[in-house]
């Protein structure tokens, strides 16, 4: 099925019954969370009236993420994955419960959504990399990058529907706010019945090493492969410096585009649309040898397209590049996270993948700052400015790092370019 033409070759990964439960769990979560990140930051908004509070819940978010990342993956690398991610969902479903009683209570205040992101954050920096490192041990190796891609195309699907679907829900009277949290907080129970389908599976090895050698080992294994470290640093500058930009569209909607929570639900739903369509790119071109290439254009692509829109007087042609941003952005980071995932031993698949997040909780992290100036320098300035950093950094890499711009068949993706120690080998 992995070398049949057309969709059998894009969705070769769903012939393995344990990776269906997962993506459809997968889906159902991401779907709840696209939800949530739309409701709260148009509630932070209404609360505050400031673009900055939106990137302080984010931090409250991303602050445990990055803290309890590391340790994370090596609770992956330790104990069945199944069952980390059952607690971290039940997690996030109870907190989303929550908000939604304080709203419908009308009791909610600001510091009430910096709490709940403090605790989503926790249990998000638990789930990121066990999400991430589970999908090898239930797809064989030669379907790896084709499950990774659908992973990611899943997380799109749910951009897709997520952000517009809670638009409309927030614009209906008798629902609003508090009926788009209880619809996530329902969407929770799906996931938990489909992830209980899913293998228990044993950790790759059972380490006779503490956990801090185990840490330790981690750091070490990253830091001695030529490929993973220019992957981590091509794969999250980006998403630092200019991906921001997604989790403030309700600010850009309502202060520049003068939309409301239905434009700015569609906005978002042209984002996910976009994405969807580059994560299928992806997961049909996953046994391309040129993935790095790829990779490199669509970066181009990503940062070209938010230039634009940052420009953009007209609410049409923002939709149409918020498509080509999202399509370009979640190519850029399918192939990131396929390549990383290729070329890491399976007894290190947890702790390489908690190094990677380490730089995923930094980008809700740089929000607040995104947000500051967007409220400082203005939001148009801000989101021009970000784009324009990326398109100097992705075009300062490829001249210094002619490889880029190879095929994946040279000497540094090989395997042998990445060091197997002894413990990975056995």
């Amino acid at each position: 099925m992995v070398s049949a033409p057309g969709r059998w070759r894009t969705f070769a990964a769903l012939q393995d019954p344990s990776f269906r439960w997962l993506l459809i769990g997968l889906v159902c979560s991401f779907l709840s969370l696209m939800m949530q990140n739309l409701t709260r930051g148009y509630l932070a908004y209404q609360l505050t009236g400031s673009s900055a509070s939106i990137g302080l819940v984010l931090v409250a978010w991303g602050v445990p993420m990055m803290a309890l990342g590391l340790v994370a993956g090596v609770v992956a690398d330790r104990v069945p994955k199944r069952n980390v991610l059952l607690g971290t969902q039940s997690t996030l479903g109870v907190s989303a419960l929550v908000t939604a009683l304080l709203v419908q209570l009308g009791v909610i205040e600001f510091w009430h959504l910096v709490v709940v992101g403090f605790v989503q954050g926790v249990a998000f920096g638990f789930n990121v990399p066990t999400r991430q490192a589970i999908v090898p041990e239930v797809v064989p190796k030669e379907r790896l990058a084709n499950a990774v891609a659908l992973v990611n195309a899943g997380s799109s699907l749910a951009n897709i529907a997520g952000a517009p679907v809670a638009g409309v829900i927030i614009a209906i009277p008798f629902l609003g706010i508090a009926g788009s949290l209880y619809i996530s907080a329902a969407l929770y129970l799906v996931v938990l019945f489909m992830y209980s389908h899913v293998p228990a599976t044993r950790p790759n090895a059972k380490s006779r090493a503490s956990f801090v050698a185990d840490l330790s080992a981690g750091f070490q294994y990253v830091a001695g492969s030529k490929l993973i470290p220019l992957l981590l640093v091509m794969g999250y500058v980006p998403w630092v410096i200019a991906q921001p930009y997604q989790q403030l569209l309700p600010a850009f909607a309502a202060g520049v585009l003068e939309v409301g929570s239905e434009g700015l639900g569609l906005l978002m739903g042209a984002t996910g649309v976009g994405a969807l369509a580059g994560s299928l790119f992806v997961a049909t071109a996953a046994t391309s040898s040129n993935k790095r290439r790829i990779q490199l254009a669509a970066g181009f692509v990503f940062a070209g397209s938010l230039l634009l829109f940052g420009l953009s007087p007209w609410y049409w042609a923002s939709l149409i590049l918020l498509f080509l941003c999202g399509g370009a952005a979640n190519a850029y980071m399918a192939l990131n996270q396929t390549l990383i995932a290729e070329h890491t031993a399976p007894g290190y698949f947890g702790r390489v993948l908690s190094v990677s997040s380490l730089f995923s909780a930094v980008g809700p992290i740089a929000v607040l700052p995104y947000g500051w100036c967007m409220d400082t320098l203005g939001m148009r300035q801000t989101v021009t400015g970000s784009a324009t950093v990326v398109l100097i950094f992705l075009i300062t890499a490829a001249l210094l790092r002619p490889d880029l711009r190879q095929s994946d068949k040279s000497t540094l993706s090989s395997p042998e370019a990445t060091p197997y120690p002894a413990e990975a080998r056995r």
